[in-house]
């Protein structure tokens, strides 16, 4: 009763919730001892309580795909955890994740989108970008089919979804 009340508490997480940030960096084959602790001290330093909660919204499953991109591109821990962060808060912010995630990906390559994540989120028609339009379109194409665009938005973002198509 004990545990189970101090499991209540401390806002465990249950045993189906997706890793949180430290759980992920912790099933790394590709990090040894010494880079996960530099890794691990980063995600504490930076996101603080927030490493530790279970990853089953889009914030942190977007800041989980950047660690990964930037982990396959081996990118200083340091930088890495400050891009995840970002896309972490443009998410929060309104951004769906495709722009946040690949926003972040094209800056580890050299080649950061001319615009900011989130001016490409309620302007992409004149922030276009190659690179990201496919994966914000298949993710806009998912958000119209599953019922998540508000219904005031949905017109909007159809007309967006079908300017982009003749883009792509």
């Amino acid at each position: 009763m004990l545990n189970l009340s101090l499991a209540i508490l401390i806002g465990a997480a249950p045993a189906d919730a997706a890793p949180s940030l430290i759980d992920y960096l912790a099933t790394r084959s590709d990090l040894n001892g010494a880079v996960r602790a530099e890794w691990d001290r980063e995600l504490r330093r930076v996101f603080g309580g927030k490493a530790m909660a279970p990853g089953d919204d889009e914030g942190v499953a977007a800041a989980r795909d950047v660690l990964s991109a930037a982990i396959f591109f081996e990118v200083p821990a340091g930088r890495a955890v400050r891009a995840a962060h970002q896309a972490f808060h443009d998410v929060y912010r309104f951004v769906p994740p495709p722009i946040a995630v690949q926003a972040q990906i094209l800056a580890f390559q050299g080649r950061p989108p001319a615009a900011s994540p989130r001016q490409m989120a309620h302007r992409f028609l004149e922030h276009y970008d190659a690179d990201i339009a496919p994966a914000l379109l298949a993710y806009w194409r998912a958000a119209l089919a599953a019922g998540r665009v508000s219904r005031v938005e949905r017109a909007r973002v159809e007309a967006v979804v079908a300017r982009s198509e003749e883009h792509t």
